[in-house]
């Protein structure tokens, strides 16, 4: 009888077992397979657009004074210069709000001009007469008389320093003076072709301001 028979089954059964575990333990390391992951694309940046050849857009203004505020409330300028050289577009800022306040309003000056027609009327003879010193030499006072009668509204301005008088007349009333006489001359029509046509003009409205400031009541 061999008894090295059961030593030897023991010994191969256990080789067996070995192989079955280390078989096993490979298997389970590869089995079942992992999946395998997608790769995540990077995204690139969109390229910005080439240049247009020759634009340049600008990036400096010069402006003008803002408006008035307009009854909108709304005040505008204008661009008088654009940098750099040569640009075009941009973004200019002409425009913004405001508080718009409007401007009281007050006589006209055909208004006025008939105030100082009516005080005219009013006074003692329909006369009224104011006197003032000229520049800076005190013996050249200079006396303005209005007066209303039938010829129309006649202003005598009277040097004192040289006694001299000039007599203008609106005929019609209508602050426009019609004739004119100089230094006792007769009077004659003024005409817009007159040399001294401009003088005459500015003389009148000078003395016909200087009323409406001191004497209209």
């Amino acid at each position: 009888m061999d008894y090295n028979k059961p030593k030897n089954f023991l010994l191969l059964y256990a080789l067996v077992c070995v192989i079955i575990c280390v078989v096993a333990f490979a298997i389970s390391r590869i089995w079942p397979p992992k999946p395998t992951s997608t790769p995540v694309p990077v995204p690139t940046a969109t390229p910005l657009p080439p240049p247009i050849p020759g634009i340049i857009a600008c990036t400096n203004f010069k402006y003008s004074d803002w408006s008035n505020c307009d009854a909108k409330g709304t005040q505008n300028r204008t661009i008088i210069k654009a940098l750099p050289e040569g640009c075009t577009s941009g973004n200019p800022i002409q425009f913004q709000s405001c508080i718009h306040e409007p401007i009281p309003s007050g006589p006209t000056g055909e208004e006025i001009y008939q105030r100082m027609i009516n005080q005219i009327k009013n006074a003692p003879e329909q006369t009224i007469s104011t006197s003032y010193i000229s520049g800076a030499d005190a013996g050249n006072t200079t006396t303005l008389t209005w007066r209303v009668d039938d010829s129309g509204l006649s202003l005598h301005v009277r040097s004192e320093k040289d006694q001299s008088t000039m007599v203008l007349v609106d005929a019609n009333f209508d602050s426009q003076p019609d004739y004119i006489s100089d230094r006792g001359q007769p009077k004659v029509a003024i005409s817009s072709s007159d040399q001294y046509y401009t003088e005459i003009i500015f003389s009148w409205a000078t003395f016909t301001a200087y009323f409406a400031s001191y004497l209209l009541k």
